[in-house]
């Protein structure tokens, strides 16, 4: 990816080696899942942040003011990377020099190479942008019991689940014949929906978000890859 013109070593080395901050079941495993799944752990260094630096800490609250995660130190320690889905591009275009997670630019002459990078786009930015603004309210919903317990709203949330994000999943993996969403080849796009499918799995005393056996289907071929096993072995708590 990408159009430079500087030889591949020089460009994979600029800033040195990189940081993402990272904390267990947080966002910020998306970008964690793309280095494991490149094998670039000697590259970006996966750091674990404790609570009280990521919202305390003086210097890195000036590189993070939102003091949210993920954030990607560049190695030059100054202004630093936020946006999970911009994190996995760069990462992509630095280490992902022959393209086993990602589709070729199309050739303006070529309706089919634009289709799948269109496609290939639209899901690399669906779990961050989409899914996840779905399923985390759902998350945090459902762990809330007794009278102060929203049922209601927890009702309404999984459907928007079910219409706006299974519909959506389930129709590409249709279209593309699976097993993942651009069919054989495994790539970034899967690994950002990852994490959202991840969450759903696990919220309890809700059903019906990972009923649709397509749905099904595909998060069982997410799962059973080493990168997912190393990352998501347990479940939150």
């Amino acid at each position: 990816m990408g159009d430079s013109t500087e030889p591949e070593a020089k460009r994979v080395k600029l800033g040195g080696n990189l940081t993402l901050y990272h904390k267990t079941w947080w966002s910020s495993s998306r970008v964690a899942l793309l280095v494991h799944e490149l094998g670039i752990g000697d590259k970006v260094t996966i750091s674990d942040i404790d609570e009280e630096k990521l919202k305390k800490d003086e210097d890195f609250v000036k590189r993070n003011p939102a003091k949210r995660l993920p954030f990607m130190d560049l190695g030059d320690e100054k202004q630093g990377m936020t946006e999970s889905g911009a994190m996995i591009e760069l990462l992509l275009e630095l280490y992902d020099t022959e393209g086993k997670f990602s589709v070729p630019t199309p050739s303006v002459d070529d309706p089919e190479s634009i289709q799948k990078r269109a496609q290939f786009l639209r899901f690399l930015h669906f779990g961050p942008s989409t899914a996840y603004h779905i399923i985390a309210p759902l998350f945090f919903k459902s762990q809330v019991e007794g009278e102060e317990r929203d049922q209601k709203g927890i009702d309404e949330q999984v459907e928007k689940w079910k219409q706006v994000v299974v519909l959506q999943l389930a129709n590409q993996l249709q279209a593309s014949g699976g097993p993942y969403l651009l069919g054989e080849q495994f790539t970034a796009a899967d690994i950002c929906i990852t994490y959202d499918l991840v969450t759903a799995s696990f919220i309890r005393g809700v059903e019906g978000l990972m009923d649709d056996p397509t749905l099904a289907k595909y998060f069982q071929a997410l799962s059973s890859r080493e990168a997912y096993k190393l990352l998501f072995t347990h479940s939150p708590k």
